[in-house]
């Protein structure tokens, strides 16, 4: 016959560790204690010894070891990598501009724009910056057009040349450059622009 005799160690308490259960625990931010060690296990969204550190703005997760997947701006939940949105913007990845008529934090702004007036859906300035368009002024302007409201016209006079949406400055496509961008694979290179209004 044989006598088993096991030696159960005490389950200490919460925030206690140790052989007696008398040491504190150290960890922060809902860190798990090892209660033999002390050693801090972190939950999502902390690191560090003592898990008091959050994850750098674009992580997140255990570990901090996720990528937030937002657009427009990497700034998600630490914890659970949802995204929060810069004004203007919305959707799970923030990835959709504001309504038409609509603007700013949460898209819960009302424009006041004149009818047929767009709306910055990011502002809620009416009329869109030089070099966009689209109700909520989301879209650069068309190749071959520039300016407010992208009423001018590019007038580059080469081949490979591309018009910048804002100024309408004449730039050579990728890969090319030289007077009129006829020299090619090279960097862009800049070159006087001229306008013209339609």
């Amino acid at each position: 016959m044989y006598l088993v005799i096991l030696i159960l160690s005490p389950e200490c308490a919460h925030g206690w560790f140790g052989a007696d259960c008398a040491q504190p625990c150290a960890c922060l931010n809902s860190g798990v204690c090892d209660r033999h060690s002390g050693e801090c296990s972190c939950g999502p969204g902390w690191v560090g010894q003592h898990c008091q550190t959050a994850c750098e703005a674009g992580l997140f997760g255990p570990g901090c070891e996720e990528q937030c997947r937002c657009k427009h701006g990497p700034v998600c939940d630490q914890v659970s990598g949802v995204c929060v949105c810069p004004p203007g913007w919305r959707g799970p990845l923030c990835d959709r501009a504001c309504l038409p008529g609509s603007y700013g934090k949460d898209c819960v702004l009302r424009c006041n724009c004149p009818h047929g007036t767009s709306c910055n859906h990011v502002s809620g300035e009416c009329g869109c910056p030089p070099g966009y368009t689209g109700n909520g002024c989301e879209q650069i302007c068309q190749p071959g057009t520039y300016g407010l409201n992208c009423n001018q016209v590019c007038q580059c006079p080469g081949t490979n040349q591309l018009c910048h949406p804002d100024t309408g400055l004449c730039y050579c496509t990728p890969g090319y450059h030289g007077y009129n961008c006829n020299q090619g694979k090279h960097p862009i290179t800049h070159i006087n622009a001229q306008t013209h209004t339609s």
